[in-house]
């Protein structure tokens, strides 16, 4: 994939306020109850850059209960913003022609209003500094190039030595800061600019390069520390805008018929006045005929019978003398044939390219379509290896008939938008067996190795609980707009009932995963919980950990009901399942409480961190790569009193209490699952760090704490199963 989405927000779009910056992954998934607004958030991000050119409507896009603030602004709002991380080598081109750093156009945020205007903006020219790696780093390069070029080559030998003394003398004398100040790049641009007037001005040839080179690069700097932004031509927006990816979207509105009435499918499709359902309805039939490469118009003339042809005589004045009727003739009737013939061909052709490419993707049953002609109807059958007979698309199932619609407009429209494409799909497979639901997560995995994918569900079994940092939670709010959350434990009728899902998803696979001879480990929060399947996931897929040894991190809210969990889970080793406990208060209020209680007799299966970490009292964010955790919460937080967190990490204390007071000190107020949401972010980084295209996954030293932590964890299981 050339180009990849990191995140995007929605705003004034429908039922949607404000859905806060949604960070995606390679699939994510939105879930939530009926009419909570997943529909509106994918439609809002598809009208971003629709693959068939779908077209902003105001009137059914803009939120109601405001429209009448429209006419005031000309449809001038931004409905959707997106940040998308660009490929190095267009980042590269792209520097060379606005003469600034490629570093700083990795990421690009491209928003969209309602009058269809884009906005684009590059974030990392609003930094207020200039990393001094980074300069030293470009420095070094230009030296390079120019002491090398052509240009240079020219002079004499110590005219060359010349500047390349100058040239080192830029980067030695930087200050020795890690950020640079807009002054540091002040200075250094007036050392530049007297030493071109000064030792370069007669030679054209040499001004020149040194200032195309070497001037430009840091007067654009400058020149974003003053701005914030780059200035964009119309044909630097529109290159972006090409390579950006196209977003295909597809609801169950768009499932075909089986019999579709070609005169009245040609009329629609000069019409621009249909709602919702028929435009999707419309939208599939126009890629069925792009599959099969023919147009309705091609398909209904080349089965028109003639039949006998009526004939008028009229007079030299125009009047009818008489009328008649003769026949086609030999010719006629030759012409017919040949273009039936050439139709049914074209028809069994489109049918065994269908039935070819659609076995490689539904795995649920051997299927064959046939197109059928006739007159003015065009039929759709299907049969299999279990039933031959052959049925009309509507006679089978409904599962059936909306991957057979999908895999259409899928394949279809990924190829006019260059593969380059992500997938919005709203409600996918809702009609499907639990199993075949199973293998339709399974096969969306498959599909984001190369487009990334988003989707809406209330299922339990398409939420995938590996994939947890991935799920976003939406409801109602009390105003009746639509509310986007990753906080799993919320509280509230609402929000439970929009959660329930998730928490199914996990009952299932828990059980599911307990059948299979896991061992379930106890954990005394959501945000354990995730940093435990983290940690798996990586050792896993670094191959330090065997895959017959998977552990099962079970969240308890409290030890009220805690000895029916324990006795309904599998009893593998003829003992209590291990705990993992944090040393800080927290972990020791649950440490007393469950010796008092169920787990008097069984101290030893009572885990605590301390165990496994270098400082303490230890919390299971101690555990994770500092750095990395560290980051992530800068990006959340940034210091408005003091310096940023990670620069103020002391890495021999323990993390958490360190994020509390830095929030106390900057006057932010810490929601009551921010922890939750900083394991979805680290789980989101290393997913990222563990994609599949990366050619080595990377080394946290961290991770032998981890493998020692499961190997306690592991020791209770049978022998036939453990390491």
């Amino acid at each position: 994939m050339k180009t990849k989405l990191l995140q995007f927000q929605v705003t004034n779009f429908r039922s949607v306020l404000d859905s806060g910056v949604i960070t995606v992954n390679d699939y994510s998934c939105l879930v939530g109850t009926n009419e909570s607004g997943k529909t509106n958030l994918l439609v809002a991000l598809w009208k971003l850059n629709p693959a068939n050119g779908e077209a902003i409507a105001p009137l059914d896009d803009y939120p109601r209960k405001q429209f009448f603030n429209y006419d005031q602004t000309n449809g001038t709002e931004c409905f959707v913003r997106a940040t998308f991380a660009l490929q190095p080598a267009f980042a590269q081109r792209l520097a060379m022609e606005l003469r600034c750093d490629a570093s700083l156009l990795l990421t690009v945020s491209v928003s969209r209003q309602y009058n269809g205007d884009y906005q684009i903006h590059f974030p990392d020219t609003s930094r207020p500094t200039y990393a001094r790696s980074r300069m030293v780093a470009w420095l070094e390069e230009t030296a390079r190039t120019l002491l090398q070029g052509e240009v240079f080559g020219k002079e004499r030998e110590e005219s060359r030595a010349e500047w390349a003394a100058f040239l080192q003398m830029l980067i030695d004398e930087l200050p020795p800061r890690d950020e640079l100040s807009p002054t540091d790049c002040l200075l250094l641009l007036q050392t530049i600019d007297e030493q071109i007037t000064l030792k370069a001005a007669r030679k054209q040839s040499l001004k020149i390069a040194l200032d195309e080179r070497l001037k430009a690069p840091i007067e654009h700097i400058c020149l974003l520390f003053k701005t914030g932004k780059l200035s964009l031509s119309a044909e630097h927006k529109e290159l972006i805008l090409n390579e950006i990816p196209k977003f295909i979207y597809y609801s169950d509105y768009g499932n075909l018929d089986s019999e579709i009435y070609l005169p009245y499918i040609i009329h629609n499709f000069d019409r621009n006045d249909l709602g919702d359902k028929e435009r999707a309805k419309l939208r599939s039939l126009r890629v069925l005929f792009d599959f099969v490469r023919m147009k309705p118009e091609e398909i209904l003339e080349l089965g028109r019978e003639s039949g006998l042809t009526k004939v008028i005589a009229k007079d030299s004045y125009g009047r009818v003398e008489s009328t008649g009727y003769e026949e086609l003739g030999s010719e006629g009737l030759e012409r017919e044939r040949t273009n039936k013939k050439r139709r049914e061909i074209l028809l069994q052709s489109a049918s065994s390219r269908l039935t070819n490419d659609f076995r490689g993707w539904w795995k649920q049953g051997d299927y064959r379509f046939r197109f059928q002609a006739d007159g003015n109807h065009l039929r759709i059958w299907i049969s299999d290896d279990k039933r031959p007979e052959e049925i009309e698309l509507e006679g089978r199932s409904k599962g059936l008939q909306w991957f057979f619609s999908f895999f259409l407009v899928f394949m279809v429209e990924r190829q006019a938008a260059h593969a380059n494409c992500v997938l919005l799909l709203d409600e996918p497979g809702s009609s499907l067996h639990p199993i075949a639901q199973r293998d339709l997560l399974t096969f969306f995995q498959s599909l984001s190795v190369d487009n990334q994918l988003i989707y809406t569900t209330h299922s339990p079994f398409l939420v995938s609980t590996g994939n947890l940092g991935g799920i976003h939670i939406l409801h109602v709010g009390p105003d009746g707009n639509s509310v986007i959350s990753s906080d799993f434990r919320a509280s509230g009728r609402v929000v439970q009932e929009s959660i329930y899902p998730v928490q199914a998803a996990l009952g299932l696979t828990v059980a599911d995963a307990l059948l299979r001879g896991s061992q379930p480990v106890l954990v005394t929060s959501v945000a354990d919980q995730l940093y435990g399947h983290l940690m798996q996931h990586y050792l896993i897929r670094t191959g330090q950990y065997p895959l017959n040894t998977r552990l099962v991190f079970v969240p308890i809210e409290n030890t009220v009901g805690l000895q029916p969990l324990i006795n309904l889970l599998p009893n593998t080793s003829g003992d209590y399942p291990f705990v993992l406990i944090s040393a800080d208060s927290h972990g020791s209020d649950w440490h007393q409480k469950l010796i008092d209680g169920h787990y008097q007799g069984h101290q030893d299966r009572l885990i605590s961190l301390d165990n496994f970490s270098e400082v303490g009292p230890a919390t299971i964010e101690d555990l994770m790569p500092a750095q990395e955790l560290a980051l992530l919460f800068t990006k959340r937080y940034r210091g408005q009193h003091t310096d940023d967190f990670d620069d103020l990490l002391n890495p021999d204390l323990p993390i958490v209490p360190q994020m509390e007071a830095f929030a106390w000190q900057n006057k932010y107020v810490l929601s009551a699952d921010w922890r939750v949401e900083m394991a979805h972010a680290l789980t989101a980084f290393m997913e990222r760090q563990l994609n599949p295209a990366s050619r080595r996954a990377p080394n946290f030293r961290e991770s032998v704490q981890w493998t020692a932590l499961f190997e306690q964890c592991a020791d209770s299981l049978p022998t036939e199963v453990s390491r």
